[in-house]
């Protein structure tokens, strides 16, 4: 492997070591967030239960309903934001209720795949890089870094090379070289 390619992979494995140690921080900070809107989204929505709670014996679609047929144009309006209010509330509480009842893989999982998008970007947007050096964020970092690098291994040394043909000096060299860190690293000949 050329000196070129051995830098470049190192700063892979830097750079993949830097984003592991951060993913935990980021997911925290998500978590943070999140369970924040719950209790602004429960403080705010707070009245309405109440009336709900005494007027519906807590059934909020109940509320919404009841304020969506009356022949008050007022009443009729707060239906939506009652409903808004409610669906924000149900929303976040969820979300927080998954962040704190799963393990870190199952966490970032959850944030690629279906975390809440708009508070994603509000904490990217936001977020403030720190490397906690916990065991989490260690073996985070580690895989992170170790996956890049063989990611980046398994291109370079069995990656297609442009103009390479069947038989002609390249391929020759690429299985010298296949060979070669089979050989260093694994112990096959």
């Amino acid at each position: 492997m050329s000196y070129v390619r051995h830098v470049f992979l190192l700063v892979i494995f830097s750079v993949g070591l830097l984003a592991g140690l951060q993913a935990p921080g980021f997911v925290d900070q998500y978590a943070k967030r999140i369970d924040a809107h719950a209790i602004e989204a429960r403080e705010s929505f707070k009245g309405f239960q109440k009336i709900a709670d005494l007027q519906f014996g807590g059934d909020v679609e109940a509320l919404i309903a009841k304020h969506s047929v009356d022949n008050d144009e007022t009443f009729r309006a707060e239906a939506k934001p009652i409903k808004n209010g409610f669906e924000r509330l149900q929303r976040f509480e969820r979300e927080s209720s998954i962040m704190r009842n799963i393990d870190i893989w199952q966490r970032v999982k959850h944030l690629v795949l279906a975390g809440d998008r708009e508070t994603i970007t509000e904490t990217y947007k936001n977020f403030s890089p720190v490397i906690v050096l916990d065991k989490q964020s260690a073996i985070c970092g580690i895989s992170v870094a170790a996956g890049l690098y063989l990611l980046f291994v398994i291109v370079f040394l069995f990656g297609a090379q442009p103009g390479r043909k069947k038989g002609n000096k390249s391929e020759i060299s690429t299985n010298a070289r296949r060979e070669a860190f089979q050989k260093k690293y694994f112990g096959k000949k």
